[in-house]
């Protein structure tokens, strides 16, 4: 499917947009509960992959729209915290590919479950894991599980690796931290 470059714009500025409004309004003297926060992240995520595609940009807009909405929101001016992205990445997996949701979401139990009862050691192994794990999802299963048509398995892959990416980036901080924190015989149980 072709798409004009004036399609291709709007919606990386669907995107964009979508991408720099804060999941949390504290900044503006509104306090939600974490868990909407969270679920209005995954929702700005899926609304700006599901506003490309009204816009007619197909599985490539979409992409766009995604990759950009967690660009967006791990910069955006409005957010005093410094944020991962992981809820709007979900929200942009489950638009497009739930299947991608899943695997980061089995990496991440794995990690959490299995490694460390730590947050960004799930962090960490949901998102290396997704990345090593994509390339290797075969072609018949990622053309099945795609939502939009006409979405190359090509385009799946390169968009769950530019925001598995991103928040690689941007885990690295908090895991430098805690690898700091742990004390040597900590290491060893």
């Amino acid at each position: 499917m072709e798409i004009s470059v004036f399609t291709a714009l709007m919606s990386a500025l669907i995107g964009i947009i979508f991408g720099i409004i804060p999941g949390t309004f504290a900044r503006f003297g509104l306090h939600f509960n974490a868990k909407i926060g969270l679920i209005f992240d995954v929702a700005k995520g899926a609304a700006a992959c599901g506003s490309a595609y009204i816009l007619g940009a197909g599985g490539f807009g979409m992409a766009v729209a995604g990759a950009l909405a967690v660009f967006a929101n791990n910069f955006s001016p409005f957010s005093r915290q410094h944020d991962v992205g992981i809820s709007t990445a979900l929200g942009v997996a489950l638009a497009i590919n739930p299947l991608v949701a899943a695997v980061w979401t089995l990496m991440w139990a794995t990690g959490y479950g299995v490694i460390r009862r730590e947050r960004i050691i799930g962090n960490l192994a949901g998102t290396l894991g997704t990345m090593a794990l994509i390339w290797t999802t075969p072609t018949p299963l990622l053309q099945l599980t795609t939502i939009p048509p006409a979405t190359e398995p090509t385009q799946i892959v390169a968009l769950t690796l530019i925001v598995c990416f991103q928040i690689f980036i941007r885990l690295i901080p908090q895991a430098r931290r805690y690898f700091r924190s742990i004390k040597p015989d900590e290491a060893e149980e």
